[in-house]
């Protein structure tokens, strides 16, 4: 599952990334579709994850596909042709924005539109993109980046302290529903239906700050709603795991224990990679069974960028 790729390419006077590697998990549940993505683009030093989520959709309100594929699925498919295109240094915001018009067009093929208050696929996204000055990371949704540098580890997520409480009371009205059917999945998914949809329209590219955050989903606002991080080389990073919510333990992730999380994430990391992060994962969950939407584990995607001074 994991592959490598080594980049011999010279990033400013200080910093070398010298490889590039790529992870998948499945979902536990064989039946789940493929939603996140891994991208790596060595030419124009654009490397990235995406967890694809589709608009709202239950067994009594099935879901819009675009040719045979999920909304998440589309943006995933759009954002792998728009970089397979690029071949030479490209600026990634330029990247992202036009991949994000083609997601719009292919909703306004569908009659959807973002803009007038429709629930649409879209995906959270963690990119980043080596430059001379420094590594430039931008942010949509609840993936994230940890970073290991010189002032030690730092974690940084598009999700914000009001857009997890709103996640977590997302999740005990989903409990809610399951124990009013009976702890039936598929009638407790058409009760919760038209919650979950509306706070998908309260939240992807609206109300940041509040709860809101940013999607790839073909809303202009993309950009006005995206989190922007930016470490200089003098930081000297080291290590870069850009990564998809389903990494690490929900219950761990929150920003209040951000600085005891990276501890953690640097300790499994160096002790055994991404498998042994995940070992973390599932070990910390069959205790909790925080998830109860979901069997099993959630899938899971990683890109590692490793540097070092020349």
């Amino acid at each position: 599952m994991l592959g490598a790729w080594l980049v011999r390419h010279f990033l400013g006077e200080a910093m070398r990334l010298t490889s590039v590697s790529s992870f998948y998990r499945n979902a536990y549940n064989t039946n789940a579709k493929i939603e996140d993505g891994c991208f790596i683009n060595n030419h124009a030093k654009i490397f990235g994850v995406t967890d694809g989520n589709s608009a709202a959709f239950s067994p009594s309100n099935p879901p819009l596909l675009y040719n045979g594929l999920t909304g998440a699925q589309m943006v995933n498919v759009v954002l792998t042709r728009e970089l397979a295109n690029i071949f030479y240094n490209n600026i990634l915001e330029e990247f992202l924005l036009t991949a994000n018009r083609e997601v719009f067009s292919c909703h306004g093929e569908k009659g959807q539109n973002p803009m007038k208050g429709d629930d649409v696929g879209g995906a959270c996204f963690a990119f980043c993109q080596p430059t001379e000055e420094g590594l430039k990371i931008i942010l949509g949704g609840d993936c994230f980046i940890f970073l290991e540098a010189k002032q030690g580890p730092f974690f940084y997520t598009g999700f914000d302290k009001d857009a997890f409480e709103i996640e977590k009371r997302d999740q005990m009205h989903f409990n809610e529903c399951k124990e009013k059917v009976g702890g039936d999945i598929g009638k407790a998914w058409d009760l919760y239906y038209p919650i979950y949809r509306n706070k998908r329209i309260a939240c992807k590219n609206r109300n940041i700050g509040k709860g809101g955050d940013a999607s790839l989903n073909g809303d202009p606002e993309l950009d006005n709603c995206w989190k922007q991080v930016f470490i200089p080389w003098n930081d000297e990073p080291r290590l870069v795991i850009l990564g998809t919510d389903g990494l690490l333990p929900p219950t761990e992730i929150y920003p209040r224990n951000f600085s005891t999380l990276t501890g953690k994430i640097s300790r499994h990391y160096e002790s055994g990679g991404i498998e042994n992060i995940l070992m973390w994962r599932d070990s910390i969950e069959q205790k909790k069974s925080s998830l109860t939407h979901i069997e099993g584990w959630p899938e899971a995607s990683a890109v590692v960028l490793e540097f070092r001074t020349t």
